[in-house]
């Protein structure tokens, strides 16, 4: 028991160590009729917003800030690494629960014991499955919301925000 809590509680360790990535993935929503586009939040510049696809040979995009109505931003793999460790940590709760809903036995009760032998594992993989699937539900939960910066197309409301903006880009 203490070596499976033990593994678990090295798999989340190494889980949270993907967080302190740095860059963030970016929406921009437009005024003009376009529709929202996505990426990688590059660099925020003084007129204007820069996103790419990919950090390897990037291949940057600037958006003028007249026309950028919105933009949110969230850790990029985020959600991913918020599922894995509330599905981790969900599911190694839902296995102690199930070793201690077994009943105990006396040696000579041999029904108990074999219900236990027949039943006993699938309470524990069940209760472990059960409460990883909700860990992972809430894990995502957690890491979805985006922070929001309204631009409205407005150069002042844009600089009074830049520097909050900037602390999400790649080029700071």
């Amino acid at each position: 028991m203490k070596k499976i809590l033990f593994t678990i509680g090295i798999l989340i360790a190494f889980g949270q160590s993907g967080l302190q990535s740095q860059t963030y993935r970016s929406w921009l929503y437009f005024n003009n009729g376009k529709i929202a586009t996505q990426g990688l939040l590059y660099e925020v510049k003084d007129s204007s917003i820069t996103l790419t696809s990919r950090l390897r040979l990037p291949k940057p995009i600037d958006y003028k800030v007249e026309y950028i109505e919105l933009v949110e931003v969230r850790k990029d793999g985020g959600v991913a690494t918020g599922i894995l460790v509330g599905s981790l940590v969900g599911g190694a709760a839902g296995l102690v629960v199930g070793i201690a809903a077994m009943p105990k036995c006396d040696e000579d009760d041999w029904s108990c014991n074999l219900g236990n032998v027949i039943a006993g594992p699938i309470v524990v993989l069940g209760s472990g499955a059960g409460f990883g699937l909700a860990g992972g539900l809430i894990g995502a939960a957690i890491a979805s919301p985006k922070v929001t910066f309204p631009i409205g197309g407005n150069y002042e409301k844009y600089h009074d925000q830049k520097e909050k903006l900037r602390e999400y880009s790649v080029l700071k």
